[in-house]
């Protein structure tokens, strides 16, 4: 008998949540960028958010999400590998550390876009 930590697809049935996080997180943090440019790096004329450039931007963050799940593959082969003692321990470590990080990457780029403008000043 499986038991839930023995559960085969444990991590399959954790994809479709991990991508809802990163799609937020995506969101967030062009909602992020969009904010710091037009209010702290307003007077910069490089700085210019039309539909082009959003749509451009979910284009490419949408690559990086596919990158993203490329590398959530790391996760179930290195419990194959690694043959965890604690399964249910090492999922769980592995998932939100592995998540926490993913969802964090995109919020770089407004945090970069921020601190450029507050050295120009």
């Amino acid at each position: 008998m499986v038991t839930k930590a023995d559960d085969p697809h444990w991590w399959a049935k954790k994809r479709l949540p991990y991508n809802i996080c990163l799609a937020v997180a995506g969101v967030t943090a062009f909602m992020a960028y969009a904010t710091v440019g037009w209010t702290v790096c307003s007077d910069n004329p490089d700085i210019e958010i039309t539909a082009f450039t959003a749509a451009f931007q979910a284009i490419g963050y949408l690559f990086a999400m596919i990158a993203a799940n490329i590398f959530y593959g790391l996760g179930p082969l290195a419990e194959r590998l690694y043959q965890p003692q604690n399964l249910q321990l090492y999922r769980r470590s592995i998932f939100g550390l592995g998540l926490i990080f993913s969802i964090s990457l995109p919020f770089l780029v407004p945090l970069a876009l921020f601190a450029g403008c507050m050295i120009e000043r």
